[in-house]
C-alpha cells in the first residue's frame, strides 16, 4: 500500500490558548500531548517519504463560504474564527507543511473532503492508505475517516495522537470509527517507537 499521513487541523484556532476555539469556552487540556504525537508522526511520514496531507479550516474574512457552520454559530464570525490570513486559520510553527512532499488543503467544511480536491490529490499521487491524527475527534477527524472510508481508502486512526474539547465524546467517537470506519492503532505502531510520554 501506497501511504499517507493526514494532519487534521493543527492550526492555531483549535491549539492555542490565544484561538478562537478557547475563546469560545472549550478545553485544550490533553493537547500538548497530541501535538507532540503528531509530530513524531509527521517525523516518520517524512522518514517513509509518506506523503503529508495537512488540513486547515479558513474562511474568506467575510464568511461568504462559510455555510451552516457559522450561521449555526454566530460567535465563531463575532470572535473572527478561522478568517484566511489570520492567527486562527494558520497551521502550529511546529508543523513543516513546506516539505516537499506536504500538501495543505483549505476547507470550509468539517470534512476535508467536501468541496476540494483532495480526493483528487491523493488519487493522483497513488495513495490508497491513510493514517490520520488531529483535533477534534469527534467533529473534524470522525468527518473525515468516514468519508475517507466511504471513498474505499483503508484508514487507521491514531488514538492518542487525537484529541477532542469532551474526553467522553473523544471516546465515543473513537469507539465508532473504530467499529465501523478504521483501524484503531497508537503512535507507537506507526513509528515503530514506544513513546516516553506513552
Amino acid at each position: 500500500m501506497t501511504t499517507a499521513l493526514l494532519v487534521v487541523d493543527l492550526q492555531n484556532a483549535f491549539c492555542r490558548p490565544e484561538g478562537s476555539f478557547v475563546r469560545r469556552g472549550h478545553s485544550i487540556a490533553e493537547l500538548d500531548r497530541v501535538i507532540a504525537a503528531c509530530v513524531r508522526l509527521v517525523a516518520h511520514a517524512e522518514a517513509e517519504r509518506w506523503p503529508v496531507v495537512y488540513t486547515r479550516l479558513a474562511y474568506q474574512p467575510d464568511y461568504r463560504d462559510a455555510g451552516l457552520l457559522v450561521a449555526n454559530n454566530p460567535v465563531i464570525r463575532e470572535l473572527g474564527g478561522y478568517a484566511e490570513g489570520s492567527f486562527d486559520a494558520a497551521l502550529l510553527d511546529v508543523l513543516r507543511p513546506e516539505a516537499p512532499s506536504a500538501l495543505v488543503v483549505r476547507k470550509t467544511r468539517y470534512d476535508p473532503f467536501c468541496g476540494t480536491d483532495l480526493e483528487a490529490s491523493l488519487r493522483g499521487r497513488g495513495i490508497d492508505e491513510l493514517v490520520v491524527c488531529g483535533v477534534t475527534t469527534n467533529v473534524c477527524v470522525e468527518s473525515t475517516v468516514r468519508h475517507a472510508h466511504d471513498l474505499d481508502f483503508p484508514v487507521r486512526i491514531v488514538e492518542d495522537a487525537m484529541s477532542s474539547y469532551d474526553p467522553a465524546l473523544h471516546r465515543a467517537s473513537i469507539e465508532t470509527m473504530a467499529r465501523h470506519f478504521a483501524r484503531r492503532v497508537r503512535c507507537a505502531d506507526v513509528t515503530g517507537r514506544a513513546s516516553a510520554a506513552a
